[in-house]
């Protein structure tokens, strides 16, 4: 006669497929129960767009529009905290950091994108600048170029490279050296990269129209991408583009010229479409993984506008109109921000 073994008890976590149910089962320590699974959700980017402060006059507006519609900005009822203008700005998908700005000034102020809110203090630059760009992944917010206090010019281009952790309240650090001391600077990043094109450079006071670039999570000094077409001195507050393609305003005065380049592959830009009207300094850009929006800056009459365009990213054509800017003035060389830009994927 075979002995048999007593019964062992159920281990928790034990796995039966059960036939009537056709369903999957684990064993939860008193009963089997049914495992769901959730396919996991990739993160299609946010479609916040903000502009803080910004000329002429000079304002402390924080006005706020979604990417992924179309319609006027809105008044956000918040405040920059200072009246200025001209600077670098950076962001992770919850908060923007922004960098210099008007007269020269080393302080770097942040907010929540998604609730707003007024700027607060959130370190200091190593000096004072203005006329620098920001680019950032979803750890670090980097402020590149810019024109230092000499003279209260904005032709003393700066070479300085520098960073800062976005959630971390704190001043900069050094990270490198850009190739050319540039003030007037736009730019674009994908999650590894970050370019910027353009601006003047310091010891002819000259456009450019190189474009650098920078690996963001190595400290290192820029490399040359390429060059586009032509030379572009902007004052952006920002760059176009999503995590393939940046999409950057070319022209060396009033223009309605875009051009992209492909962020991974280094070369020179080419032709994307136009503007829906000639501009000069001071436009803002904002992107999401599908649009690239562009809005306010100088007109041919040396006025401001606030009008708005965008472009689908990875469809070469020309800009259509998306609205407004809440003023007709002070619409140009604001902080531009959203959580939804190349950097973040």
């Amino acid at each position: 006669m075979t002995e048999q073994r007593p019964l062992q008890p159920t281990p928790v976590g034990a796995l039966r497929f059960n036939t009537d149910s056709s369903k999957l089962e684990y064993f939860n320590g008193s009963e089997y129960v049914n495992i769901t699974t959730d396919s996991p959700k990739r993160h299609t980017g946010g479609t916040r767009a903000m502009m803080l402060a910004g000329a002429y006059p000079v304002n402390t507006d924080i006005q706020i529009f979604n990417i992924a519609t179309t319609g006027n900005a809105t008044d956000s009822g918040f405040d920059y905290g200072t009246s200025r203008y001209l600077g670098g700005a950076a962001s992770d998908r919850t908060r923007g950091v922004y960098f210099g700005g008007y007269s020269p000034s080393a302080q770097i102020r942040f907010n929540s994108i998604l609730s707003v809110g007024s700027t607060t203090e959130f370190g200091s630059l190593t000096s004072a600048r203005f006329g620098g760009t920001g680019v950032s992944d979803s750890t670090r917010g980097i402020s590149l170029g810019g024109s230092g206090p000499t003279g209260g010019s904005i032709n003393a281009g700066m070479n300085n490279i520098e960073y800062v952790t976005i959630q971390s309240l704190g001043d900069a650090v050094d990270f490198g050296d850009l190739i050319q001391e540039l003030a007037s600077i736009q730019s674009c990043n994908s999650p590894t990269r970050g370019v910027i094109s353009g601006g003047k450079e310091d010891s002819s006071n000259a456009a450019q129209n190189g474009i650098e670039y920078i690996t963001m999570s190595t400290l290192g000094n820029a490399s040359d991408f390429g060059d586009m077409s032509a030379v572009h001195n902007g004052n952006q507050c920002g760059g176009g583009g999503n995590a393939v393609r940046g999409i950057f305003h070319v022209g060396s005065s009033f223009s309605n010229t875009l051009e992209f380049i492909t962020i991974a592959t280094l070369g020179n830009s080419t032709d994307f479409g136009d503007d829906i009207m000639q501009r000069g300094g001071g436009i803002g850009f904002f992107s999401s993984p599908t649009r690239t929006v562009l809005g306010g800056g100088n007109q041919p009459s040396d006025n401001e506008t606030n009008v708005i365009a965008y472009v689908q990213t990875m469809t070469k054509g020309n800009a259509v109109d998306f609205g407004d800017l809440i003023n007709s003035d002070s619409a140009k060389s604001g902080y531009c921000v959203t959580n939804g830009h190349g950097g973040l994927g």
